[in-house]
């Protein structure tokens, strides 16, 4: 591996540092207060993003995206995770940066066209319907049922935690059209629109942290979908979504290097200037090995990230890796942002300071995209080579 960083890939490094540092970190306390994220001032960034091409950059470059790597996804992501996820959800950063580039390189001409060219374009935005009160990190777990009359489905079932869906104008969804096949060729993935008979917006779902980002159900009733609706070939749905998930998962990793290394500068920062006993924080071992801690762990963290996203650029197998990086990094940052709330103290606890917010921001990633147990799971079926 060579562990030069490519030029182009630091220039979008410094495009999107910019983009996040001026124009996203400001809104931060607003949005966080307000719990919400005023689109007449939301819209405006998602052009704007578009226009110096930050919002698209996984796309291939023939559907008018950045045709970034993962190398080059990882470098830039981690710029992201310096803000709060509730400005930066949407943005330019979501579900794999929407939409997700598997899905454009098997959407036909009139899916691309009708659905996603808008969204490319940042004229609408679109949810991901993946997770079930049943099915969360057991993805294949799926109830939601997809029956074939004539030439539509008729989809029945529920998705929840769905984030971005209020914002959306179509959601990509996943449904069992094979309940033998299940996961090995049983799960197909439909694009819904919203306002169709049968789908609707169901309860808020409020969350702990990313304020700003809303989470609801979707209620599929009798909901018919034409069949031209598919995405992809019948029965792939698991397999992208798995592929999809292995990708975020190991970007995820690059993104906490972001929140931590915040952190790290924050605690750096004070413990300089905070005296006790007349003598400045930093100068005390223990605080001194706190900060220790967190460089190590972003540095450890950050390596494993762009090895295993070089390997993945080299159309190497990543699930393995990408479940070892999700599950260190998530831990990773949790300890990082406490570490940095402790060298604070009282008033790394307060609102004052982002510091809770960006704790309360990262604990929800021990679960989701895949419990910390689950890429246990992951690595020892590797590890011990079971079925």
């Amino acid at each position: 591996m060579d562990f030069t960083i490519p030029e182009e890939h630091k220039q979008i490094q410094a495009l999107m540092r910019r983009f996040v540092r001026n124009e996203l970190m400001p809104l931060e306390t607003q949005v966080e207060e307000k719990g919400e994220f005023p689109p007449e001032i939301r819209r405006p960034l998602i052009k704007r993003a578009t226009e110096l091409g930050l919002r698209n950059l996984s796309v291939p470059e023939k559907f008018g995206g950045g045709g970034l790597g993962l190398l080059g996804q990882a470098v830039v992501e981690e710029e992201v995770g310096w803000t709060s996820p509730g400005v930066s959800w949407g943005v330019v950063q979501g579900w794999g940066w929407s939409p997700p580039a598997s899905f454009c390189r098997v959407a036909t001409p009139e899916q691309m066209e009708k659905y996603f060219y808008p969204v490319l374009r940042g004229e609408a935005e679109e949810c991901g319907g993946f997770t079930e009160p049943n099915a969360g990190s057991d993805a294949a777990n799926i109830q939601t049922t997809a029956v074939k009359r004539g030439d539509s489905y008729v989809i029945n079932g529920t998705k929840h935690f769905i984030t971005n869906a209020d914002r959306s104008s179509f959601a990509v969804i996943t449904a069992l059209t094979d309940p033998v096949k299940r996961a090995r060729g049983g799960i197909t993935h439909f694009i819904v629109e919203f306002g169709t008979p049968g789908f609707s917006l169901g309860a808020y779902q409020p969350m702990m942290g990313r304020r700003g980002t809303r989470n609801y159900e979707l209620v599929l009733q009798d909901c018919v979908v034409p069949e031209k609706n598919i995405l992809g070939d019948m029965g792939g749905g698991a397999r992208r979504t798995f592929a999809h998930f292995a990708q975020g998962r190991l970007l995820l990793g690059a993104l906490f290097c972001g929140t931590a290394e915040r952190a790290l500068e924050m605690a750096k920062s004070y413990a300089k200037r905070r005296a006790t006993f007349g003598q400045p924080l930093a100068s005390r071992q223990a605080v001194q090995w706190m900060l220790v801690d967190m460089a190590v762990d972003i540095h450890a963290t950050r390596m494993m990230t762009h090895e295993a996203a070089w390997e993945g650029d080299q159309g190497q197998d990543i699930r393995v890796k990408a479940a070892m990086v999700k599950l260190y990094s998530a831990q990773m940052v949790c300890r990082a942002v406490d570490n940095a709330i402790q060298v604070h103290g009282g008033i790394g606890y307060s609102r004052l300071l982002p510091l809770e917010r960006m704790y309360r921001d990262a604990r929800l990633f021990r679960i989701g995209d895949g419990t910390d147990e689950i890429m246990k799971m992951v690595i020892a079926r590797d590890l011990l080579q079971t079925e």
